[in-house]
């Protein structure tokens, strides 16, 4: 009985080393194998994409469930869509005023933003208390 517990606990301790043994040689290969998204990206140029009203994802996963739009190739947007070579979205789009909106509950912060920029939301929240 005593040799039979051994046997397993050595059987057990082999399959527990090898199993760790490749655990650690996927994690040393898969960064390496697996590029990263930017780079994925770099010098990629996809020219102008257009989106229409039917390429919502509700109307593509539930069909005859949801009332398709009256038209749903009218074009909403064209964009132009490519990276630059460290993958970042290429032609910068640079603007003056970046509208954005902070949904949460009380522990939505916005520390790294200046006061002056903060009392407009601010305040439309106190208004609609």
């Amino acid at each position: 009985m005593k040799q039979n517990l051994q046997s397993i606990g050595s059987r057990l301790f082999l399959v527990l080393f090898g199993v760790g043994i490749a655990v650690l040689i996927g994690v040393w290969a898969a960064p390496q194998l697996i590029p990263e998204a930017n780079e994925r990206q770099a010098n990629t140029d996809l020219g102008t994409i257009q989106y229409t009203v039917g390429m919502g994802d509700l109307f593509i996963n539930m069909p005859n469930k949801i009332t398709e739009p009256d038209d749903p190739h009218r074009v909403l947007s064209e964009h132009s869509l490519a990276w630059d070579e460290d993958g970042f979205r290429f032609p910068v789009q640079q603007s003056d005023n970046y509208d954005i909106i902070a949904i949460g509950d009380s522990f939505t912060e916005a520390s790294n933003v200046a006061l002056p920029c903060l009392v407009p939301m601010i305040q439309l929240v106190q208004c609609q208390e």
